[in-house]
């Protein structure tokens, strides 16, 4: 039987691999191809494998205290990942980070959904995919400007487009991916 990681690399390839027609990536720069992981994280039996293979990686390297998505692609990302900690005996605990600070109700002035940060720990950024880090970057300084300690950063999918060495070096935490682009475009 194939691994979590075998597995999840095959979906990201069958769901969210998208070629044919060029796209306009966050950054503004266009692509052959685009790759949709909320076609993983929005399909119940895909998001299963997704976090089994994120849960595999925290095995492996030792559990945060806290994981965040940028929403809305990290929402699902995030809520599979804490039930599959849950599920290996691990309490978790999941952020949300918006593209801007809200401008009303509770929360009002925070780009951080969830657990404020005193004693809570340090945590992982989960990204979906990491083109120039533009969208990551921001996310990483509202958490950081909102006293979260960024440990590091995860991200399904590098597209090999100098976003993950940016983030390391504009944010002196680690970077690490599941997969390069290459590994999934590949014959």
């Amino acid at each position: 039987m194939a691994t979590n990681i075998e597995q999840l690399k095959t979906l990201i390839k069958e769901r969210a691999l998208q070629t044919g027609k060029l796209v306009k990536l966050a950054s503004g720069a266009e692509s052959s191809y685009y790759i949709n992981c909320k076609n993983i994280s929005l399909h119940g039996p895909s998001l299963n494998v997704l976090s089994k293979a994120i849960a595999d990686f925290f095995d492996d390297r030792g559990w945060p205290s806290w994981v965040a998505g940028v929403s809305v692609g990290g929402d699902p990302i995030v809520a599979g990942i804490i039930f599959e900690a849950s599920l290996r005996g691990r309490e978790l605990d999941a952020l949300l980070v918006r593209k801007a600070p809200k401008a009303h109700g509770g929360s009002q002035g925070k780009a951080v959904e969830g657990l404020f940060s005193e004693g809570l720990g340090s945590g992982f950024l989960v990204e979906d995919v990491v083109s120039t880090g533009g969208s990551s970057l921001v996310a990483a300084r509202h958490m950081i400007a909102e006293g979260y300690k960024l440990e590091g950063m995860l991200c399904l999918v590098d597209r090999e487009m100098g976003g993950v060495q940016s983030l390391q070096t504009e944010l002196k935490i680690p970077i690490q991916s599941l997969f390069k682009v290459s590994q999934i475009i590949e014959n």
